[in-house]
């Protein structure tokens, strides 16, 4: 489903009442604030321009929906003291979709890598924090011992993939897309264990916005929806921004860049009583 810049307007939409999607394109991932984790984002320039003291924002709809992932990676498994290959996994291919929490995902990854050899077996482990968005990769062998690991990446658009799938951005390990060597079979040296932060569990999230006088600015849960305006915020509206920012348990920060998010806004512009 496509959603459009512009502003879009109810039925009984008029000059006093109408709303604005704020979509991907209004969230670049290059925008978001790191520090606090929020997006800034800027209100209607009729809401904007209006001098009346009577202004209200109302949440219609916020989603934040996984992007699917698709990617092919093999593990290779190495003796910690001298570096020597153990064993390595067959390049297999993952198709991750919105509907796949990051626990399905990693399940399914921790089964599909594990190396069984003549005489050693080797496996990734996963501990997730989702409250916290910390994420830790190692891996061991038969009797419990750690042994290092590599992820092996078809190409760079796997590599891509893969750690877009834990809500990375950018280039994480540095892998160079011009290096030939490192397009057929990248990611990383050999390393005893991975820590990631901001990892997002693609689950539904707290959403939260300045403009809210809720605790804590709290606005609603990803994937709420009003049919028409019911929670009305009306004293926190002085400037022409606000800023939207996602928590995973109302207070914990996370930047879910990987994700298709739409946040929909109801701005009223008349007199009405307040609740």
């Amino acid at each position: 489903m496509e959603y459009r810049r512009e502003s879009q307007f109810t039925n009984h939409a008029s000059k006093r009442e109408f709303e604005k999607v704020y979509i991907d394109e209004d969230m670049p991932n290059e925008r978001a604030n790191a520090s606090n984790g929020s997006y800034m984002l800027r209100v209607p320039e009729l809401f904007a321009s209006d001098l009346s003291q009577e202004k209200a924002i109302s949440p219609r709809r916020v989603m934040c929906e996984p992007k699917p992932h698709s990617f092919r990676v093999s593990v290779q498994y190495f003796d910690p003291d001298n570096d020597s290959v153990i064993g390595s996994t067959n390049l297999m291919t993952f198709n991750f979709t919105s509907a796949n929490s990051l626990e399905d995902c990693l399940s399914y990854m921790r089964r599909q890598t594990a190396y069984n050899g003549e005489n050693v077996a080797c496996r990734i482990e996963f501990d997730f924090d989702k409250v916290n968005s910390i994420l830790k990769i190692w891996a061991y062998k038969t009797g419990g011992d750690a042994v290092n690991f590599r992820f092996r990446c078809s190409n760079y658009s796997s590599y891509n993939s893969l750690w877009q799938l834990l809500n990375q951005t950018g280039n994480p390990f540095g892998s160079n897309q011009n290096d030939p060597s490192q397009y057929d079979v990248n990611t990383l040296d050999a390393v005893s264990e991975i820590q990631l932060s901001n990892v997002w569990s693609r689950e539904p999230l707290y959403v939260h916005a300045t403009f809210s006088s809720s605790k804590r600015h709290y606005l609603c849960r990803t994937g709420d929806f009003w049919f028409k305006p019911s929670k009305y915020y009306y004293d926190n509206i002085t400037n022409n921004e606000f800023y939207v920012y996602f928590t995973t348990d109302g207070s914990h920060f996370v930047i879910p860049y990987d994700a298709i998010k739409v946040i929909e806004l109801c701005f009223i512009l008349r007199q009405f009583a307040r609740l």
